[in-house]
């Protein structure tokens, strides 16, 4: 019996190829290699392949991802103790509380070291300058009272305009702070 195709094409099969499954092919056996060259192979075989690598490169991603979080959460994770632990830690802390005694041998030892302190700086920095005043200084004189501030010295400079407001309320607080704090250079 004929087939469909036969009875389509008037029983001609003279440069024709059948789509169909049910006819004699080579199976695929004289069909060339597709070249891959390392490109992606469009198609639905290389769209499929495809698909399964980025499927992949996520599934890797997301695992990454996990791991990362994972780690972070324990680093950053509190952690408590164990009833034992507990224990353990009490009993240390109970050996650890100083008596009388020690508490008496701190306080004498805290205000041996205050004075010494005290002491200290006055031994190292030797004679303080004071100041005391605001000075007022015009921009040729400017770069010469920097360079030459002593290097202990705090040195406050307002760069101002006489015409404004706020900067007259300025100067004027900076004249009250170069009095209480003497050792402070303002100009």
């Amino acid at each position: 019996m004929a087939s469909l195709e036969e009875k389509f094409m008037g029983g001609r099969k003279d440069n024709y190829m059948s789509s169909s499954e049910d006819e004699d092919v080579d199976n695929g056996k004289n069909r060339p290699e597709p070249i891959h060259d390392g490109l992606p192979q469009t198609g639905p075989k290389g769209v499929i392949q495809d698909y399964k690598r980025f499927e992949e490169s996520a599934r890797l991603e997301t695992d990454m991802e996990k791991r990362e979080r994972m780690e972070r959460m324990t680093r950053e994770a509190k952690t408590c103790l164990t009833v034992d632990e507990e224990k353990k830690l009490k009993e240390r802390e109970e050996v650890k509380k100083p008596s009388a005694s020690d508490e008496a041998f701190m306080k004498e030892y805290r205000a041996k070291r205050l004075t010494e302190l005290k002491e200290q700086p006055k031994a190292q920095q030797g004679p303080r300058r004071y100041f005391g005043n605001l000075v007022e200084i015009r921009g040729d004189k400017y770069a010469e009272v920097i360079d030459n501030a002593p290097k202990e010295a705090l040195v406050i400079m307002h760069i101002y305009d006489e015409f404004l407001q706020e900067c007259q309320l300025l100067n004027k607080s900076l004249t009250q702070l170069a009095k209480r704090y003497p050792s402070v250079s303002v100009y």
